[in-house]
């Protein structure tokens, strides 16, 4: 059995998260590096929410409607300037969003980076957003080791950093040089994240694939059942006598 594991948590998980507690109960040595992460939580400080607040595109668009409701007096003109404020906000959203975005990506990826460069894991386990993350790390070479990955969200999230696509390129042609020790574990029936995405990861860079018959994206059954023969424990068993 792997004696060091680190497991990367998903979107609106953390460190108590089913997975987490599941690795710790099965194995000797595991750590859940907390990622702060969330897509509307603003308690969590690498919330994508919370960096909408840190763009420079929204603190402008913020500072101008402060002064057009200073302003504010019900005349004709005053009207226009807060009808404009508010229409001027959905066309800049998405430009927002693809900022905040980015910016939690990077600051979990940084978490990530110094947790495998001070812990040195023998595995890595990614579940969804942490799937990303985790290749996202073993791509630029910050560390290396097995990975599996729950269910990534690969595609569907760098091209929404990227409108033109280019990372998403860019981290299949990094995964290639790789691909030996990246496994993927994705559900049939996964409604939030497609398989389709991670089989097209997989036509990319020859990766091994795992599908889960009947599996969500939570993939908690039948990944956390110890009895199953498709459970994690038995999953990250057989990637070890892979390397062995």
């Amino acid at each position: 059995m792997p004696q060091k594991i680190i497991f990367m948590h998903g979107l609106e998980s953390g460190i108590l998260g089913k997975k987490s507690q599941y690795l710790r109960e099965n194995f000797e040595n595991v750590y859940t590096p907390d990622m702060q992460m969330s897509m509307l939580n603003l308690k969590k400080k690498n919330s994508i929410i919370r960096n909408v607040t840190r763009t420079w595109i929204f603190r402008m668009w913020t500072f101008f409607i402060i002064i057009v409701l200073f302003r504010l007096s019900y005349d004709w003109q005053s009207l226009a300037s807060l009808f404009f404020s508010f229409v001027s906000f959905f066309l800049i959203k998405k430009r927002i969003f693809q900022s905040a975005l980015s910016m939690s990506l990077q600051q979990c990826t940084s978490i990530q980076s110094k947790a495998l460069q001070d812990f040195k894991p023998d595995l890595v386990v990614g579940s969804s957003w942490g799937g990303l993350i985790a290749l996202n790390c073993i791509t630029q070479k910050i560390y290396n080791c097995p990975v599996v990955l729950i269910a990534p969200p690969v595609k569907m999230v760098l091209n929404k950093v990227d409108f033109s696509g280019q990372n998403w390129e860019n981290i299949c042609e990094k995964t290639k040089q790789i691909s030996s020790l990246v496994h993927i574990v994705h559900g049939e029936n996964d409604k939030v994240v497609s398989i389709e995405d991670s089989k097209k990861l997989v036509e990319k860079t020859k990766v091994s694939l795992q599908i889960i018959p009947q599996g969500d994206h939570s993939l908690n059954y039948p990944l956390l059942e110890q009895q199953n023969a498709l459970s994690l424990k038995n999953i990250i068993r057989e990637l070890e006598n892979r390397f062995q």
